[in-house]
């Protein structure tokens, strides 16, 4: 559950994403901005929801603020599931 201590509560802090998009919009945010930010919404949900299932070694979160390390992120995944599968 990460640092909600229940369902509920990350339920109560999360605005669906019509909401938050609507918001962001009165904020004056860009598309891009909002798509960014729904993206973010979600992997950070997904990261959250597998935390219980995986041992802390073997779970990594890999920042892609720029471009260069989003191709440096694939690069390594992709090396690390070339290792995996031989």
């Amino acid at each position: 559950m990460g640092k909600y201590r229940t369902e509920t509560d990350r339920e109560n802090v999360r605005e669906p994403p019509a909401k938050s998009q609507r918001s962001g919009k009165t904020r004056g945010y860009g598309e891009k901005k909002l798509r960014d930010n729904i993206q973010h919404e979600i992997f950070q949900v997904l990261h959250e929801d597998v935390i219980p299932s995986y041992k802390k070694e073997i779970m990594h979160q890999l920042p892609s603020n720029k471009q260069e390390e989003l191709e440096d992120n694939i690069n390594q995944t992709s090396k690390s599931i070339e290792q995996w599968v031989k």
